[in-house]
């Protein structure tokens, strides 16, 4: 899956969705396609394409893809990705370049709840967990972002109803909203928006990933390391 980075490589055990632009299988360098690495190993995802619309490619930081607050990644209907897991971790790299409401990555049911979803609102350093069972959820993360136009790694640990949240590697601060996640039907991931519609992000995205599982410390520590000088 080309997922070793120099001598560092990240944590592949309950990796369910890569989607990483410096990955020629995820995406080739041009077109409007980005593709699911775990979906090109032969699972029964593998229709699970991104479509790529407005969000643009650069090639610095070894790849990202660049959102102006109307564009949009969206990937296949119908992902299977957890398959009732009650314990994910998710893990993204950002650079926020505008001070305004934004969503990093949304997983959304048939209906159109959030089952897990990062956004940032419109207070500049603050971010927003949310997550649906029976009602949305949300936990909010408090002075997180610190520093506009700077290259972040958010790892959001869900295990239960309760949350361990890092940031660059380091264990940031802790929710919990009393309530599990519902993974069990088949849902539409978006990166850069909340469903295709709204709450679209401005600035960039790369390398985000889901687990069917929690992720330790040192698993949280190695994914950051591996990426880490990317981004520098």
């Amino acid at each position: 899956m080309g997922n070793s980075y120099g001598n560092r490589s990240i944590v592949l055990d309950n990796l369910k969705f890569n989607a990483d632009p410096a990955n020629k299988q995820s995406y080739p360098g041009s077109g409007t396609i980005l593709y699911d690495t775990i979906s090109l190993e032969g699972s029964s995802n593998q229709d699970a394409f991104g479509d790529i619309s407005g969000a643009t490619f650069n090639a610095n930081y070894a790849g990202f893809f660049r959102y102006d607050g109307n564009d949009k990644i969206t990937f296949a209907e119908g992902i299977d990705l957890l398959a009732g897991a009650q314990y994910v971790t998710t893990d993204a790299w950002f650079n926020s370049t505008n001070q305004s409401t934004g969503t990093i990555f949304c997983y959304n049911n048939t209906d159109g709840n959030q089952i897990f979803q990062l956004m940032r609102t419109d207070n500049e350093s603050q971010l927003i967990y949310r997550w649906y069972n029976e009602g949305l959820i949300e936990v909010t993360i408090d002075n997180i972002i610190d520093e506009e136009a700077t290259w972040f790694n958010i790892a959001i640990v869900h295990e239960g109803g309760n949350l361990n949240i890092f940031k660059n590697g380091k264990l940031f601060s802790q929710g919990s909203g009393g309530e599990s996640l519902s993974t069990a039907e088949p849902a539409k991931f978006h990166i850069g928006t909340q469903n295709g519609f709204n709450r679209f992000w401005d600035g960039d995205i790369s390398c985000v990933k889901v687990y069917s599982d929690t992720l330790s410390s040192d698993e949280i520590f190695q994914n950051y390391s591996a990426l880490k000088p990317r981004f520098e």
